[in-house]
């Protein structure tokens, strides 16, 4: 009766229990406005490496820390250049800050990802805003969200250092890759 009691204890404790991971991912809901990053590798030499020959030999794969799913990455040209591109996830909803403003409802918040070229895996961070027009309700696409920056390792690049695309430089060190502007 004894291992009963306590069989029947611990499976309800281990039912009982959540964590942070076990939560559905419910994205911040909002058009998503510049959410593509354009990739380039660079080996030591700072020589861009062949996007191409990289995803077809999946040496580069990206991960979404709030989806726990694999982000599709293609490449594409930005006139003659080269770039491999994904969408990262948007923000969870739990990680918004908004607050109201004479415009209407602002907000920021990030999303992760784990990028991972030829073996080696660093976290990403993507920060975004959150813009909702007043009186949003009555409006169809009332709200928007863009990417403003992204981080590794404590470096942060802005999209405001680009114009129209999101470019980022993984150059490969001894330690690794390290983000570059």
């Amino acid at each position: 009766m004894t291992k009963q009691l306590f069989f029947l204890v611990a499976l309800a404790l281990l039912f009982s229990c959540s964590s942070s991971s076990d939560k559905t991912y419910e994205p911040t809901i909002a058009s998503a406005i510049i959410n593509s990053v354009y990739l380039s590798v660079q080996d030591e030499k700072g020589e861009v490496i062949g996007q191409d020959q990289l995803l077809k030999d999946a040496r580069v794969q990206v991960r979404g820390c709030e989806s726990r799913k694999p982000l599709h990455i293609t490449s594409t040209a930005i006139g003659d250049v080269k770039f491999l591109s994904f969408s990262p996830d948007l923000p969870h909803r739990e990680v918004m800050r908004f607050w109201d403003s004479k415009e209407g409802k602002r907000g920021t918040g990030y999303s992760e990802a784990e990028l991972t070229i030829d073996g080696v895996t660093m976290k990403l961070r993507f920060h975004y805003d959150y813009a909702e027009a007043l009186n949003a309700e009555k409006l169809l696409g009332g709200s928007s969200i863009i990417l403003k920056a992204v981080e590794c390792n404590g470096k942060k690049i802005s999209v405001q250092d680009h114009t129209q695309f999101f470019i980022i430089t993984m150059k490969k060190t001894a330690n690794g890759y390290e983000l570059r502007p």
